[in-house]
């Protein structure tokens, strides 16, 4: 190594001891500084645990005084060439000392990244508190992601291309595997069949999947991620009944004789033949959106709250209220069966957690205001991540970052 390496080497540990110290780098130090990429990474992955301490914790650790714990630890800790060669691999001898030295800088500095990473993880396994400036806006999880169909005998099938027809065969029903999954039921016009033949299904969709499904009486449901519909393999008695959690679009066939009924644990839906999307995740976001038809909603538990719907309505329930009935630009109700994003004249809020619900992110909003902001947002279902946060960021109006799984808002 000539002397010019030799001053380069010297010069980047005094920049190094200068960010140990606190010490303001000059936009000469800087530069040399940005030159040399293993002491850059280090530096990255340093801050990085740093402000993932600082953001997510009230009772953060104090970040300098670990910093001289660690260091004063390093200090009686002999050099990598000192140990037994069991232990290290040792330097080979035509390394100068100098790069030796920068060598052993830089693994300082990576021992000290993990260090912090190692104090943030301590810090969550014992659930310290978010910053009161931060609102959880929602919660990603962890299990598995697959569609399921669960039947009322204890059967549980998983929907995948790989799923054996003749064990969907076995409960009545078939699975397309053409362009997308798809579940058919097939109508046995038999109204003698006895109840006893007659099993309840549920379907079931992870997060970041939705799925279709026709019913045996011709009825055609889209379901959106996060949810589930109980239903019989046959309809029979007087009315058509099905259970929702979570959202769904349906296209109801017509029968005047045998109304379809579906019922969540807050609305009881009726209709004869129509198309209608309902919304039943969380109390403030409980929606029956009609687009065509007629149809007449009430309150689970008091059915003197009740409503008749026309097309382009939406009736949201409210607790211990009458529903409030008003005009609404449908596509922001019915869009994600085709594949996007679409909110228009929405809350940042409403549309974060719909991210969250694709994608299985934490979503944590620093600017409570920023919750209640009304803003337009189009974007495809199936692009990355990165792509629907930079969409987001588009708007300028705020600064959405990806943080491992989670997503703030600031």
């Amino acid at each position: 190594m000539d002397k010019k390496d030799n001053i380069k080497e010297e010069k980047l540990e005094q920049i190094v001891k200068l960010m140990e110290d606190g010490k303001q780098l000059s936009d000469e130090e800087f530069a040399l500084l940005m030159q040399d990429e293993e002491v850059m990474r280090a530096c990255r992955e340093l801050q990085n645990c740093k402000n993932a301490v600082i953001r997510q914790y009230d009772d953060a650790p104090d970040v300098e005084k670990e910093w001289q714990v660690f260091r004063q630890k390093e200090r009686q800790i002999p050099f990598p060439n000192t140990q037994p060669d069991s232990l290290v691999n040792p330097i080979p001898s035509h390394i100068s000392p100098s790069r030796k030295s920068h060598r052993f800088l830089w693994g300082t500095l990576t021992g000290i990244a993990a260090s912090f990473l190692l104090i943030f993880l301590y810090a969550w396994l014992v659930r310290s508190p978010l910053s009161k400036n931060e609102i959880i806006a929602f919660q990603a999880i962890d299990s598995v992601q697959q569609v399921t169909l669960q039947t009322s005998t204890g059967n549980r099938i998983a929907l995948a291309r790989d799923t054996r027809e003749e064990v969907l065969e076995e409960v009545g029903t078939l699975l397309s595997k053409k362009d997308t999954l798809e579940l058919a039921y097939t109508a046995k016009n038999s109204p003698d069949i006895s109840k006893k033949n007659i099993e309840t299904h549920r379907l079931s969709t992870p997060r970041g999947q939705d799925f279709k499904i026709t019913l045996e009486d011709g009825t055609i449901v889209w379901m959106n991620a996060e949810s589930s519909l109980e239903y019989p393999s046959q309809f029979t008695g007087k009315n058509r009944l099905v259970r929702l959690k979570g959202e769904a679009y349906f296209k109801v066939a017509k029968n005047t004789e045998c109304p379809f009924i579906i019922c969540t644990d807050r609305m009881q839906i009726q209709v004869l033949g129509t198309e209608l999307n309902v919304r039943n995740y969380v109390s403030r976001d409980s929606h029956v959106t009609l687009i065509n038809g007629r149809v007449k909603v009430s309150d689970s538990k008091n059915r003197e709250h009740s409503a008749c719907l026309n097309p382009g309505e939406d009736a949201q329930w409210r607790e211990n209220e009458s529903f409030v009935i008003r005009n609404v630009d449908t596509d922001s109700y019915v869009y994600w069966k085709d594949g996007y994003f679409y909110f228009d004249n929405m809350p940042l809020v409403d549309v974060t957690q719909e991210l969250g619900r694709w994608y299985n992110i934490n979503v944590v909003f620093e600017n409570k205001e920023l919750m209640d902001m009304h803003i337009r947002y189009f974007c495809v279902r199936n692009e990355t991540l990165e792509r629907a946060i930079s969409l987001l960021n588009r708007m300028k109006k705020i600064h959405a970052t990806l943080s491992g799984n989670t997503v703030y808002i600031r």
